[in-house]
């Protein structure tokens, strides 16, 4: 996906005046990052983070069941800020596999999106 395409990607949902998640993701790794409507990021989380290294140690950092875990843990992460619907920006990823997965995590955690 070319930068023109992204920023109009960015664009739309910041026009729709919603919180977005944006996601990111390697070989080994996922990553994910709350912003604003106004551009400003929140916050992040990825499965290289002290706080999912525990629970990934039985399944894995680069796996369906990791990104299942890590939109979970984003889902907690946006309800303690008070926000409930989202929009998702999934960055040219196609929606299969670990970016499926984790917005079915969000959404098992009763996020609209």
């Amino acid at each position: 996906m070319s930068i023109r395409a992204k920023n109009k990607t960015r664009a739309a949902i910041m026009a729709q005046g919603k919180h977005s998640v944006i996601v990111r993701r390697s070989n080994n790794h996922f990553y994910a990052q709350l912003v604003s409507p106004s551009g400003i990021i929140i916050g992040g989380l990825s499965t290289k983070s002290q706080q999912l290294s525990t629970k990934l140690k039985k399944v894995g950092s680069g796996n369906c069941d990791a990104a299942k875990l890590l939109g979970s843990e984003i889902a907690d992460l946006l309800k303690k800020h008070k926000v409930t619907d989202v929009a998702f920006n999934r960055s040219g990823l196609l929606y299969h596999g670990r970016v499926a997965a984790f917005v079915d995590g969000m959404r098992e955690k009763g996020l609209k999106i």
